[in-house]
């Protein structure tokens, strides 16, 4: 017995084969059939689809009667990237068990409510099948994308978590009794207690500061990690630096936000490092360089000031 199934559209069926095909079911030596069709009707893409159909149940190696399987497989992407498409062939049912390794294929159905997850494909025929439903595809799930959007994550909660430090420490700063002694009574957060940067004049970043809490006479320069070790001379030696010579030359330079500047016109730095923990020697620069530490502890913040210059 001979089945000659002609080449049907890739997108209906899932299915592509060479214009020379040989097939053969039942046991019949394979017969040449060359194909060279116009664009098929709905029609003819359905009765197509129901002879695979039959054809698969009829022969016992179904999954290599035409020879070549080609399925259009959409690939999971990092997250804020869409979908990519491949087409991609297989010869045999171990040549898909090979490529499976290490990823998971999933039959996905497209609803009103988006699309929606099925079954996990691990055969062929099942693919097959799923490239010759309408409405139906294969989304294919690499390991290796996965552990992308997993290090994107870890990256992200680490900058949401320095965020949230940052933001925390400031508004304590403002209301830390030993500080609002120490100047005056009162202190106000820049920018709503959150970051400012500075950009020169060619528009690049100049420098960021974790903090800025003033009051009419000083502002509080606030330097936020989640440990310091042995960052305090950097904090120092650049940050403050920079921030003198944004004070210094103020025409040079603009603020996000704008107005920030020009609140810091006459007004004295003075400098605070804010952590969860200091180690031993983060402790003994801040005692040397006169900045005053704020430390998170089980119960809030505990400032201990430096000697007052």
């Amino acid at each position: 017995m001979r089945l000659l199934v002609p080449l049907f559209s890739l997108e209906v069926a899932g299915l592509c084969v060479p214009d020379s095909v040989q097939c053969s079911v039942g046991g019949n030596p394979p017969r040449a059939h060359h194909i060279s069709d116009p664009p098929l009707t709905m029609l003819q893409r359905t009765m197509y689809c129901f002879l695979f159909r039959i054809s698969a149940l009829m022969a016992p190696e179904a999954s290599v009667l035409f020879g070549l399987f080609s399925l259009e497989i959409r690939l999971r992407m990092p997250k804020g990237r869409k979908a990519e498409t491949m087409i991609q062939r297989f010869t045999s049912a171990a040549e898909f068990e090979r490529f499976l390794v290490g990823c998971n294929l999933y039959h996905m159905r497209t609803t009103k409510g988006g699309d929606k997850h099925i079954a996990i494909i691990t055969e062929l025929d099942q693919a097959v099948a799923v490239s010759t439903t309408v409405g139906d595809f294969l989304m294919l799930d690499d390991l290796t994308v996965l552990l992308l959007d997993d290090v994107s994550n870890l990256k992200s909660f680490r900058t949401y978590m320095a965020g949230g430090f940052e933001e925390l420490s400031n508004r304590a700063i403002a209301i830390n009794k030993d500080l609002l002694e120490a100047y005056g009574g009162f202190l106000e957060p820049l920018n709503g207690g959150r970051c400012v940067t500075f950009f020169d004049d060619a528009g690049d970043a100049f420098v960021q500061c974790d903090g800025l809490i003033k009051n009419s006479e000083v502002v509080l320069l606030n330097e936020a990690k989640m440990h310091f070790h042995e960052d305090v001379k950097s904090f120092r030696n650049v940050t403050a630096v920079k921030l003198n010579c944004i004070k210094a030359y103020p025409h040079m330079f603009t603020s996000d936000p704008e107005d920030v500047i020009e609140q810091l016109k006459g007004l004295k730095i003075v400098l605070v490092a804010s952590s969860s923990s200091f180690s031993k020697k983060a402790e003994e620069d801040c005692a040397e360089a006169g900045i005053h530490r704020l430390c998170q502890d089980g119960s809030g913040f505990v400032c201990t000031l430096a000697s007052l210059r």
